[in-house]
């Protein structure tokens, strides 16, 4: 695990990451783009320590819902500048660097990651603060 980054930061940082895919033709797109790049800029890590699995896969899973969002905008004509953070990471892993972390090292490839993987509509409702008081969910 890398040290710098507590699990619940690398959590919150994936559900970000999946909202921005699955808001890719959405007015909330620039805005949630706009906190990756933040996010990014404010723990330069994240965007450079590709030997860690951890961030090899939020790497990944950036430049997915880039791709995502670029089929968009492609579709609606539109030309947008590619956010730092995807520049960052698409050099970083098309390096031929040995400290970038290896597939094979027990990450498999995430090119079919399944961004409909968690079902977030449980958090959307509200009644998340209900959970462990005794109700049946």
């Amino acid at each position: 695990m890398l040290r710098s980054f507590p699990n619940f930061v690398l959590l919150i940082v994936v559900y970000i990451l999946i909202e921005t895919y699955h808001r890719a033709a959405t007015s909330e797109a620039v805005s949630l783009w706009k906190l990756v790049n933040r996010v990014c800029e404010l723990h330069p890590r994240l965007s450079t320590a590709t030997e860690y699995p951890e961030v090899y896969a939020v790497a990944h899973l950036v430049l997915r819902a880039w791709q995502h969002r670029e089929e968009y905008l492609q579709a609606q004509q539109k030309d947008v500048e590619k956010p730092w953070c995807v520049m960052k990471f698409t050099s970083a892993l098309s390096a031929p660097d040995e400290s970038t972390f290896n597939t094979t090292n027990g990450l498999d490839d995430l090119a079919d990651f399944d961004f409909d993987l968690i079902d977030w509509s449980f958090w959307e409702t509200g009644r998340f603060d209900q959970v462990g008081h005794g109700t049946d969910m």
